[in-house]
């Protein structure tokens, strides 16, 4: 089975699809997976070893169209959900399934400080995408692989232990920014 999964954007959105990815490789014997993001994210996913072959848009999905339909995918997993993956799924014309994802309600959480009617993690609505597949959660944290180039020698930074928690701290809205206080209290 030919697998399609895209995400488009950001850095955080699409390492939190990284759980899906592995289950989809290691409960569909023999799936080859491919993944379509932004090429400014592209790096982010090509040194997973579940994914068989990344894709990467400069401006438009119409870049890829072409090869795109000559892969004839099995199965689209829209993790995006928007005009693009609307438009790709249209073009492709495959089966596919897309994630619940809340704008609505976010709009309300965002302006008016109105909750959210559920409290179900992103990673969670992700799974509801390869629903279909008969793919589930294996409850595990997100992967992130590193490329060769990138390690650091940790004897180097005079640190023993070669277990780290990463500390992401950036997003691009202000909206999904940590406060510094709250950054403090975690670290702590």
């Amino acid at each position: 089975m030919k697998i399609l999964v895209v995400r488009f954007s950001s850095i955080g959105d699409i390492v939190l699809t990284s759980p899906v990815v592995r289950c989809i490789h290691q409960q569909i014997p023999n799936a080859e997976i491919h993944f379509i993001t932004k090429k400014s994210f592209e790096s982010i996913v090509a040194t997973n070893p579940f994914i068989h072959k990344t894709w990467a848009i400069e401006k438009s999905i119409d870049e890829l169209i072409p090869q795109l339909k000559g892969e004839k995918f099995d199965f689209l997993v829209d993790l995006h959900t928007n005009i693009r993956t609307k438009n790709l799924i249209r073009k492709l014309g495959v089966p596919h399934a897309s994630f619940p994802k809340l704008n609505i309600e976010k709009w309300l959480l965002v302006n008016f400080k109105k909750p959210m009617k559920t409290n179900v993690h992103v990673v969670e609505r992700y799974f509801k995408a390869v629903e279909k597949l008969h793919v589930v959660n294996d409850n595990l944290p997100c992967d992130f692989f590193f490329q060769t180039a990138d390690e650091i020698d940790v004897a180097s930074l005079g640190v023993e232990s070669k277990k780290f928690v990463a500390f992401a701290i950036g997003a691009q809205f202000a909206t999904k920014r940590m406060p510094i206080s709250k950054m403090i209290e975690v670290v702590k």
